[in-house]
């Protein structure tokens, strides 16, 4: 998965909350169906990478 779009346009807003280095105002953040609030965050972000372009 990626996420690309212009300067402004809330990729790092996104990543923040997907990464639980945020939390949402409003609803729940799903992750195969299993809100991210309830996840071991620390395993999680094991298995994320971040790549930027600059």
């Amino acid at each position: 998965m990626a996420f690309v779009g212009p300067s402004g346009s809330g990729k790092s807003t996104l990543m923040q909350l997907v990464l639980g280095l945020r939390r949402p105002q409003r609803g729940h953040i799903l992750l195969d169906g299993r809100d991210l609030s309830k996840l071991d965050m620390r395993t999680f972000r094991t298995f994320v990478s971040i790549v930027s372009s600059r």
